[in-house]
């Protein structure tokens, strides 16, 4: 996805057009654009890249806590439910981004 100068942290090289990609225009509707932004605020995030690696981070936590377990250990309830809310925040965190992303209608160029 290439980015205008001036929109998110990173530096985007405007893509070339002899290049094998595929260049697409997408157009999101102000409401769409406001969600986005409260969303990119309240995760501390720049960009949907940085929704992606916050999204990654909060499952390889889970992953890593799951996978450090003993197959013989007991594990209690409380700790079900805590890998439980990890996981709910992983997949509410996914639902606001497709609810977004949701809303982008393709323009023909």
């Amino acid at each position: 996805m290439y980015e205008p100068a001036g929109q998110g942290s990173r530096p985007n090289p405007r893509p070339s057009p002899d290049s094998d990609g595929e260049t697409r225009c997408y157009y999101l509707s102000a409401g769409a654009v406001q969600h986005e932004r409260k969303l990119l605020k309240h995760y501390g995030a720049e960009d949907f890249c940085d929704l992606l690696a916050e999204t990654y981070m909060l499952l390889v936590g889970v992953v890593k806590i799951m996978k450090s377990t003993h197959h013989d250990v007991r594990v209690k309830g409380y700790v079900i439910a805590s890998l439980g809310c990890l996981l709910e925040q992983a997949s509410n965190l996914v639902l606001r981004m497709r609810n977004v992303y949701d809303r982008m209608e393709r323009v023909s160029r």
